[in-house]
């Protein structure tokens, strides 16, 4: 029975056709890079190499996925250079949404959470754009070893949901679903997750939403919650920059005795092609999936694209 309910939910989760690549197809000298791959230097060496090109289109990608593009043109970027002026060079640049689309299969990652009275450390790998295999082992309340088989989907130009199957050394095999979606305005989202085990016991299920930058770098988010037929609710305040992460809040809102969140997490720089995180908390690891960070669209904002735009050439933010 076990086997035949895992060949089912791998079967759910490959089923389809092969992933959507995101083509940068957008006339001559359509590039497709990381965000980290990003500097003049790489578009004076693009257009030396492309001499018919007349633009260089840049589609940064965050976890596997891309949406913005800026188009550089050629004799734009060429009067930079001479001048100078990185200003000019931006206001000539042409943001265009292209679209929600997984892009190239995102670079190995690894993740460490130290908590009070629990510790969990996390591996996880792509072989195929939005397809994402792991492992993780956690302390505390029994150790226990996981193995995860991701599939990313994209739904619409808002909207991605997540689907995975977990498997453990001490657990029956868990489904859960993971969904998020920018709001209109893209100044917020929404957010929804659900686990359940084999057998058809509910084991977690979860709807939020989080505010983008309600203070400079500062987002809130607020999310009610049930395990095991229990509902509680937690509100967090996030404040982010590209290295480090701080999170501070309450869980457990509807209980007697809630809870303080208080978490650090930092984002080295990668090396060889491999992102990590190494995250403290003071409370104990609740969350009932291999991943640490639910899935969120921030970044794939207008706003962020245009930061990411300045930050990858070299400019400042008011320049």
């Amino acid at each position: 029975m076990l086997i035949r309910a895992i060949c089912v939910a791998l079967a759910l989760i490959c089923a389809g056709v092969s992933p959507n690549v995101l083509h940068a197809a957008d006339g001559p000298g359509a590039v497709g890079a990381k965000r980290s791959a990003m500097s003049p230097a790489v578009v004076s060496d693009f257009f030396d190499a492309t001499p018919d090109a007349d633009r260089f289109v840049w589609v940064p990608q965050i976890q596997g996925l891309s949406r913005y593009g800026f188009t550089i043109p050629r004799e734009g970027f060429r009067r930079a250079e001479i001048y100078q002026d990185s200003s000019d060079l931006y206001y000539l640049s042409d943001l265009r949404n292209l679209g929600l689309a997984t892009g190239d299969a995102p670079a190995p990652s690894w993740t460490a959470v130290w908590a009070k009275d629990s510790m969990a450390l996390g591996v996880e790998g792509s072989w195929a754009p939005s397809y994402r295999a792991g492992l993780r082992v956690q302390s505390g309340g029994g150790s226990k070893i996981q193995g995860v088989l991701r599939r990313q989907v994209v739904v619409s130009e808002q909207t991605v949901v997540g689907l995975s199957a977990e498997i453990g050394s001490s657990t029956a095999l868990r489904l859960v679903g993971e969904a998020v979606s920018l709001a209109a305005h893209e100044h917020s989202e929404l957010f929804a997750n659900i686990a359940v085990e084999a057998g058809g016991g509910l084991l977690w299920g979860e709807v939020g939403k989080t505010w983008f930058e309600v203070g400079a770098n500062l987002d809130l988010y607020a999310s009610a919650y049930s395990r095991a037929g229990h509902t509680q609710a937690q509100v967090l305040l996030h404040y982010g920059q590209s290295n480090y992460q701080i999170n501070l809040g309450v869980q457990d809102l509807f209980s007697s005795a809630p809870s303080l969140v208080l978490e650090l997490a930092v984002h080295p720089k990668p090396h060889g092609g491999v992102n990590s995180e190494i995250v403290i908390r003071n409370s104990r690891i609740k969350e009932p999936w291999l991943g640490f960070r639910r899935q969120s669209l921030k970044s794939l904002r207008r706003v962020e694209m245009a930061q990411a735009w300045r930050d990858g050439m070299g400019y400042e933010r008011n320049k």
